[in-house]
């Protein structure tokens, strides 16, 4: 089976912009029936093989195709779709711009090493809510709530109580940095987030230090 001639049930049709990256509805089904058969997709690691499987398939993935795959991934999966894609060479940049940051905010941490998602920033470019634009003209003050020794990983906000509440809930320390714009990789705010922001940080020569 390839996905250019068969597409893996259900065969939803999909908006190419939706941000959420999840099937759309199908016309009748109502919001439960349409819950349980998005989690049984994502729950299903066969469908999950058979989108990367049908993926490599592909002679050319425009923006509209990648997205109607990641809509079909379950949440572990999306990156390492998204690295698939980026390194098929059937992947237009352009393709990879809109979609990068969004994928990054909803996948967990650790799905993908960072040594992957840093190269695919690069030919992205700097994004903000899944657009392209300028990269902030000084240094960002951010806030991350970890544990010791997890404070150099990717996710920060320029809101420190956000980072504090996340702190207050899952334990660890307040860290603090400053980072240069070039650090800074994209910036999302979401409905889950309250309207907070995520920065998508490279952190690897950043001065990190406990929030006093």
């Amino acid at each position: 089976m390839t996905a250019s001639t068969q597409q893996p049930t259900p065969a939803a049709q999909v908006d190419p912009g939706c941000a959420t990256f999840a099937p759309a509805r199908k016309p009748g089904e109502n919001g439960m029936d349409h819950a349980r058969s998005i989690l049984r997709l994502w729950d299903d690691p066969h469908y999950q093989a058979t989108l990367s499987a049908d993926l490599a398939s592909e002679p050319v993935l425009t923006e509209e195709r990648l997205v109607w795959y990641l809509q079909r991934a379950n949440l572990t999966n999306k990156p390492a779709l998204l690295w698939q894609a980026f390194t098929s060479g059937t992947l237009a940049p352009s393709a990879l711009t809109p979609v990068i940051g969004g994928v990054w905010c909803v996948s967990m941490p650790g799905c993908l090493p960072f040594d992957h998602w840093r190269p695919m920033f690069h030919v992205a470019g700097y994004t903000e809510n899944g657009r392209a634009c300028p990269r902030p003209p000084r240094a960002v003050e951010l806030w991350r709530g970890a544990p010791a020794g997890r404070q150099t990983g990717h996710y920060w906000t320029s809101h420190r109580e956000y980072a504090a509440r996340y702190q207050a809930q899952r334990g660890g320390q307040l860290w603090r940095t400053l980072a240069p714009p070039a650090t800074l990789l994209c910036r999302a705010t979401s409905w889950s987030t309250d309207g907070f922001d995520e920065y998508a940080v490279d952190t690897a020569a950043l001065a990190i230090t406990p929030a006093n």
